[in-house]
């Protein structure tokens, strides 16, 4: 299904247009966002990770702040050993299952 990209002369004056990518369009309305896309199931795939590349890297960092804060916390009050290499190896396992899944 092929669809054409928003015509910007009849967009409100409270939605704006953020960024373009490969025919794809990314609009703020207030807090949200709205994404036009086009093209292939992988095109649109493309153009979404484009367009949003920034906030797909944000969310999946604060995950990963909050993952080793829920880990080190597990640790320290389960552990009698040396927590901090413990959490250390924990986190580098972690790292290594997402490199190769994700």
């Amino acid at each position: 299904m092929k669809t054409e990209n928003i015509d910007k002369d009849k967009i409100d004056s409270n939605v704006k247009l953020v960024r373009e990518y490969e025919g794809a369009q990314l609009f703020h309305i207030g807090i949200l966002d709205l994404v036009v896309l086009n093209g292939t199931h992988k095109e649109m795939g493309q153009q979404y990770g484009g367009l949003l590349k920034d906030k797909i890297l944000a969310t999946t960092r604060h995950l990963e702040e909050d993952l080793h804060r829920f880990w080190e916390t597990l640790i320290r009050k389960h552990s009698e050993g040396d927590w901090q290499t413990i959490l250390y190896l924990r986190t580098k396992n972690i790292e290594r299952f997402l490199s190769r899944n994700c």
